[in-house]
């Protein structure tokens, strides 16, 4: 009985020890640091795709241009960086900091920033399509023209961004935190909206053509020449809102607050 005891021990640690060994080679384990080599090339040719960055500082490095498709780029610090014109489609950057981080035409695309803080960042013109943002944090971050159709932001926290002419078409914006962000003329066509807070944004010429709004509240926004038409409003709060020539859900003029 002994040996037997001793037996499924060993067996069981022999079993830990693999799954270890596996996750190191597949690149998964969330212990890993970066890799040092990896890390070298893309300081020095700024050529690393599919790389593994888990960990980095990269604080204020300069990654304009750089090739980083499908890097592993979790916690990755990116404060402060220069990733103009950067290739990051279909990178892994949960919990990432890029906080004041450049990354104008940036290409983000299916990228995953769940929980990433890009407080203050410059996204413009950006390509962020179908990317997965949810419950990252993007006050005050510069997003005009940014390209957002079908990208998952709920719960965002996106607070006084600018997203002048953002496309958010088809957008998840489910419970995101809006108040005080400027959305002239962006277009969040077929955009689900549902608990989303616009108090005191601007959506002036904005397009919410079959979005969903329910339980949306839109206090002391402005909707000035916005096109709502087959949008869905239940239970959506219009307090103080100005409607000035904004075209409803029946394709009906509103003048009711015009200046």
């Amino acid at each position: 009985m002994r040996c037997e005891s001793l037996q499924r021990e060993w067996d069981a640690e022999m079993k830990l020890l693999a799954g270890i060994l596996l996750s190191a080679l597949l690149g998964t384990s969330p212990a890993l640091a970066f890799n040092d080599a990896q890390l070298e090339q893309l300081l020095t040719t700024g050529h690393c795709p599919g790389c593994d960055l888990t960990n980095a500082d990269l604080r204020f490095a300069d990654l304009s241009g750089a090739d980083l498709k499908g890097a592993f780029m979790a916690n990755v610090l990116l404060v402060g960086a220069d990733l103009t014109d950067a290739d990051m489609a279909g990178a892994y950057l949960r919990g990432a900091n890029l906080g004041s981080a450049v990354l104008t035409r940036a290409n983000l695309t299916d990228a995953d920033l769940v929980g990433a803080s890009m407080t203050g960042s410059d996204l413009i013109s950006a390509n962020l399509a179908n990317a997965d943002l949810g419950h990252a944090i993007l006050a005050g971050a510069k997003l005009t023209g940014a390209g957002l159709h079908g990208a998952n932001l709920t719960n965002a926290y996106l607070a006084g961004a600018e997203m002048t002419g953002a496309l958010l078409g088809n957008a998840i914006l489910a419970g995101a935190d809006l108040r005080n962000a400027d959305l002239f003329r962006a277009n969040l066509t077929g955009a689900d909206l549902t608990g989303a807070d616009f108090l005191n944004t601007r959506l002036t010429e904005a397009i919410l053509a079959g979005a969903d709004l329910t339980d949306a509240s839109f206090h002391d926004a402005d909707l000035s020449d916005a096109d709502l038409r087959f949008a869905i409003l239940v239970n959506t709060s219009l307090d103080g809102t100005v409607l000035c020539r904004t075209v409803m859900p029946d394709g009906g003029l509103v003048n009711s607050s015009c200046p």
